[in-house]
């Protein structure tokens, strides 16, 4: 699996619902490549400037990183080999679906390579962060982070606790929603909504009609699109005249998706945009 050299991990870490993140070596590296966008953003809030040598091209871009501005001023990559080897890096970072050619190659040149599992709740959203920090030997860090997730989430859900739950659905391109078993349908939850994605019987991910939407008559639409590219068919539903005609009672909630691509500290942002939102 791991190609000619191995790289052999002291143990194997296994998160809560069966999702495994390759880990934990104690020393701390001091020369890190990200190649992933939601590692380059633990790794922007856990390491110091100076032990980021470069992050993936998607962290820089608005559309998907919330933290945009601030990767722009690291050099940056396209999870290239022939990109991460000058580098010399001494811990390579890596989501689970990452180009499993270049996590192999790089392994089989010698290079420490770590893939980050893809959370789906906000308790697997703490132990990634928890990992990462052992990883870099930041534990104090991480659990700051944590534990500031956990009071704005406190504080959020005690705002809309014993109120009436709006039914709401998430509404991105192509009628892609977000359902039972789904980080984003846990927060519609935390921030007191009904989920009709769930009640309509989509597990984790999946799409929703505009027929099933006109029929259950939500009273808020939370629009996911940053694009904005009415010449794409997938967006130009979002653009449906059903979803004017059809739902002249539902208000709309814009989330930028840039705010809860990756399970993080953002997703509290998130939280507490719907939060404000709740009547």
């Amino acid at each position: 699996m791991l190609g000619a050299i191995y790289f052999m991990p002291r143990f194997i870490h296994v998160i809560t619902g069966g999702l495994l993140l390759l880990s934990l070596q104690a020393n701390s590296a001091e020369r890190i490549v990200s190649i992933n966008l939601c590692t380059d953003q633990l790794l922007y809030l856990l390491a110091d400037r100076e032990q980021i040598l470069s992050v993936s091209y998607l962290s820089a871009d608005r559309n998907y990183s919330y933290l945009a501005d601030e990767m722009k001023t690291f050099p940056l990559n396209h999870a290239d080999v022939e990109e991460i080897i000058p580098l010399k890096p001494d811990l390579v970072l890596a989501g689970t679906y990452t180009n499993t050619h270049t996590v192999h190659f790089l392994r089989s040149l010698g290079f420490r390579v770590e893939q980050v599992a893809i959370p789906w709740d906000m308790a697997h959203i703490e132990e990634g962060i928890q990992a990462v920090g052992e990883l870099l030997n930041r534990q104090e860090r991480a659990q700051a982070i944590i534990n500031n997730m956990r009071q704005r989430r406190k504080m959020a859900e005690a705002r809309v606790a014993g109120k009436n739950r709006p039914l709401a659905v998430i509404l991105a391109p192509n009628g892609f929603t977000h359902g039972k078993g789904s980080m984003k349908g846990e927060l519609l939850g935390m921030a007191g909504y009904r989920n009709l994605a769930a009640e309509a019987g989509i597990v984790r991910n999946g799409n929703i009609s505009l027929e099933t939407l006109v029929q259950a008559q939500p009273d808020y639409l939370i629009i996911e699109d940053a694009a904005n590219n009415q010449n794409s068919l997938a967006q130009r539903l979002l653009q449906h005249p059903a979803l004017k005609e059809g739902l002249p009672n539902a208000r709309r909630i814009a989330v930028h998706p840039n705010l809860w691509t990756c399970g993080g500290p953002s997703m509290i942002d998130a939280l507490e945009i719907l939060v404000d939102a709740h009547p």
